[in-house]
């Protein structure tokens, strides 16, 4: 943040006023309420009400998660939360399709995530358009936090493939008019000083 917004969240803070974030307009749409209205309580609230609509999905839909969870209703599993089981790596290598809530025909991107320093099973992640879009949402989101329309950004995230998180990145960026420089990690410094100069 540059000099002037520090001394502008100084004297709010001072003054005891909340500066309202970018990500507020964004937060509010998902709440279905006007930014104003903000609130821890809300938030929680929704994010309560979306726990307990995704563990019901789950037991609904996923083979892994009937077989690991209690057969009850989610707004009761709600309140025993620190009672329900994690989810592991080992779990993601051994069951990945059973996790899946719907048919494979809607998975759009697989993301296999090697194990690192071991020849161990990979990992896979599936993500349907819908959970693309919902990342490129929260990207755009996110991002208009730190840069603005006309800016230029250097992505140093994996982004060859479509669909992949440099790709999703580029995209969010694009919608808020900001020029994305796609150069994925860094493997030749050299090389990624001189696309920065």
């Amino acid at each position: 943040m540059d000099s002037a917004g520090e001394k502008v969240f100084a004297r709010a803070e001072r003054k005891n006023v909340r500066v309202r974030s970018p990500l507020d307009a964004w937060l509010a749409g998902k709440l279905s309420c006007d930014r104003k209205e903000l609130s821890r309580e809300k938030l929680w609230a929704y994010q309560k009400a979306r726990l307990i609509d995704t563990l019901q999905w789950a037991l609904d839909k996923s083979p892994f998660y009937r077989g690991r969870l209690p057969q009850t209703a989610a707004s009761a599993l709600i309140n025993a939360w620190e009672e329900l089981p994690f989810t592991t790596a080992d779990d993601l290598r051994q069951h990945g399709p059973e996790f899946l809530c719907l048919s494979q025909s809607e998975i759009v991107r697989v993301v296999t995530l090697d194990t690192s320093g071991t020849t161990g099973q990979p990992k896979r992640l599936y993500f349907t358009g819908e959970d693309q879009a919902a990342t490129v949402d929260f990207f755009a989101a996110g991002m208009s936090t730190l840069v603005n329309r006309g800016d230029r950004v250097l992505i140093l995230l994996p982004g060859e493939s479509a669909g992949s998180v440099g790709d999703l990145l580029a995209q969010a960026l694009k919608r808020q008019g900001i020029e994305a420089v796609l150069h994925g990690p860094v493997c030749d410094p050299a090389l990624t000083l001189q696309i920065m100069r």
